[in-house]
């Protein structure tokens, strides 16, 4: 019987580590998640613009400008201590200046939003092919 009560008690205060262990893995990577959340969000609204005759220059403006500014987070969401990965930052340098070209590029059309757009796209697809 006291076996049964101590393996009991063993199961549960394993379970309770364990479960605090979880809490405090999730919480150290909400950071980054939510930093890619917000950049994937701003990606999607920007693809929906772009499928929209005639396209919005000023909302897909003002997306851009948010995903640049955006940007400037990645590094210190995936690498707080800053020992930046050299391909990491060469990706997230790739899409940067991609963003900083959309931006000074007139779009007045949504062909050339739409080629922006795959253009952005692309350097995360890359970049999530090699660090996921």
């Amino acid at each position: 019987m006291r076996l049964l009560v101590l393996f009991i008690l063993g199961a549960v205060l394993g379970g309770a580590i364990a479960a605090l262990a979880i809490n405090a893995q999730q919480q150290r990577s909400a950071y980054p998640r939510g930093v890619m959340a917000v950049l994937q969000n701003d990606l999607g609204r920007l693809r929906d613009i772009a499928k929209v005759q005639p396209c919005d220059a000023t909302g897909s403006a003002a997306l851009l400008q948010r995903l640049r500014n955006a940007t400037q987070e990645i590094e210190p969401a995936m690498y707080p201590q800053d020992e930046v990965d050299p391909t990491f930052h060469r990706y997230a340098e790739k899409l940067r200046v991609t963003l900083d070209q959309s931006m000074t590029a007139p779009i007045s059309d949504c062909l050339a939003l739409s080629r922006n757009v795959a253009a952005i796209g692309e350097h995360c697809d890359n970049c999530h092919r090699e660090f996921r």
